[in-house]
């Protein structure tokens, strides 16, 4: 049962009193590197110098930070622009709707392992870019569009 609960997703019922519902298999750690499309769980990320397309914007990384994207944490916290302080990605996602099972697969950007944005939620303000500053941007869109873009032949 605990190699079900791990690898399985959707939902069963447990002696027809408690119904488990389980989310998929969160994708691994991995870094993103300037300009590499990268798929992710059901997201196609790349890490740009300028806005193309939807995504986030952070502030231009240092030559000795590194940005890598990771399951969510519900329990890590972001600050995000116009907030009254820090809020929980798990109270972030209940204020706008995201289910848990949607919640658990969205993806976590961190820098030097300091959580910077979570999308769609947004980017914490100390990772923010200033107004006229140096960016970095990370393109976000479902992973069909890898799929179609890079020709992978893996089902989409």
């Amino acid at each position: 049962m605990a190699s079900l609960v791990r690898t399985a997703s959707g939902s069963f019922t447990l002696d027809g009193a408690l119904t488990v519902e389980l989310s998929p298999a969160a994708p691994r750690e991995m870094p993103l590197l300037p300009n590499v499309p990268a798929r992710w769980g059901g997201y196609a990320l790349t890490l740009l110098s300028a806005p193309d397309g939807e995504g986030l914007s952070l502030r231009a990384l240092l030559p000795d930070e590194t940005l890598r994207v990771l399951p969510c944490d519900a329990g890590s916290f972001l600050t995000l622009a116009g907030a009254n302080g820090a809020r929980s990605v798990k109270r972030l996602c209940l204020d706008r709707r995201i289910p848990p099972s949607v919640r658990d697969t969205l993806p976590a950007f961190y820098v030097n392992g300091r959580l910077a944005a979570v999308w769609p939620l947004g980017a914490d303000i100390s990772f923010s870019p200033t107004q006229g500053g140096e960016r970095c941007f990370i393109r976000v869109s479902p992973a069909q569009d890898f799929c179609t873009l890079h020709g992978d032949a893996s089902p989409c």
